[in-house]
């Protein structure tokens, strides 16, 4: 987060909207850019060309967490609540909260998450393309010239 503004965009996916409404509200509420409430895998896949994060339940109406982890983008951040009557396996992209909720552990995780993107997003940024030796004869050249 900067300055207390949210960097990134989320999606809450519970099968209860009206459990995702609030959610959505605590973290709106918090300072979070909540882009929408969803109830199904396919919802959320409808919103996949501007997710960057997202707080998942175990199980939504017509998939599981890991399925619709395989059709996200790789970017795509999830926070899964489980009840641990399913078992979900932590990974990069995977973190897991126990249901009931405490509103302090969301918090806290959410903000781990954007921190997490914020951080991945500045490394992509700060990234230099790699050129080839060709390429690499050519801006020389360039320089030179520039410097004559």
């Amino acid at each position: 987060m900067q300055g207390g503004v949210s960097v990134s965009r989320i999606i809450v996916a519970i099968p209860k909207r009206e459990t995702g409404i609030q959610i959505r509200n605590l973290l709106v509420r918090n300072g979070f850019d909540v882009i929408g409430v969803c109830t199904s895998g396919v919802q959320i896949l409808n919103y996949a060309d501007v997710l960057e994060e997202g707080i998942c339940s175990c199980q939504l109406k017509d998939m599981v967490y890991g399925e619709l982890r395989a059709d996200l983008p790789q970017s795509f951040e999830m926070l899964v609540l489980t009840t641990g009557r399913h078992p979900v396996e932590e990974t990069a992209h995977i973190r897991t909260l126990s249901l009931p909720l405490k509103v302090q552990e969301l918090l806290e995780q959410v903000r781990a998450m954007e921190e997490m993107f914020e951080w991945q997003r500045r490394k992509r940024r700060g990234r230099k393309s790699e050129r080839n030796e060709r390429q690499n004869q050519i801006i020389s050249r360039a320089k030179a010239q520039l410097m004559e």
